[in-house]
């Protein structure tokens, strides 16, 4: 995957191609490029690109769950979106988003094993004990996994992976 997504960062930089600033293509090329390697894998993933001269967030995802959530001090919600996951259909279609930022945000995108140690009966009180998770534009890293693992200590039944961006 790094290769395949550095590769599309050297054709922008030698003028051979945008590619790297569409989601949907970047997400199309990684998808044609695990499927010819026939390794019997696929990935799901979300693609991004910001603008941060024009407040602008475009983006893709290719079977991720959860959505990245963006909170803006108000109120938090998923990103809008879904697609299939990456490497598994020769003739996937993935679809570019775009959403205007807040001036003030914080965005989270993290892995499925967060739904392993949220509190909840069912996935919907999950999913929104996430967004909680998400609603202060000046929210950290520790702020949110500290709570979730403190008593968890070092089995967890699922990789939880966060990246958080304010």
């Amino acid at each position: 995957l790094k290769s395949i997504v550095e590769q599309i960062l050297v054709n922008y930089q030698m003028d051979h191609g945008d590619a790297v600033l569409h989601p949907d293509k970047v997400l199309k090329l990684v998808s044609d490029n695990i499927l010819h390697a026939k390794l019997g894998k696929y990935l799901t993933m979300i693609y991004g690109v910001l603008d941060l001269k024009n407040d602008l967030l475009f983006y893709s995802i290719g079977g991720h769950s959860p959505s990245p959530i963006i909170g803006d001090g108000k109120k938090a919600t998923y990103l809008k979106g879904s697609g299939f996951a990456v490497g598994i259909f020769k003739d996937a279609v993935f679809t570019s988003h775009s959403i205007k930022l807040p001036p003030q945000f914080a965005m989270a995108m993290c892995s499925d094993g967060f739904f392993e140690i949220l509190q909840g009966k069912d996935l919907a009180e999950k999913e929104k004990a996430l967004l909680g998770l998400v609603n202060n534009v000046n929210v950290s890293r520790a702020q949110i996994l500290d709570p979730l693992t403190k008593e968890k200590e070092d089995h967890f039944p699922d990789d939880i992976t966060l990246l958080l961006i304010n």
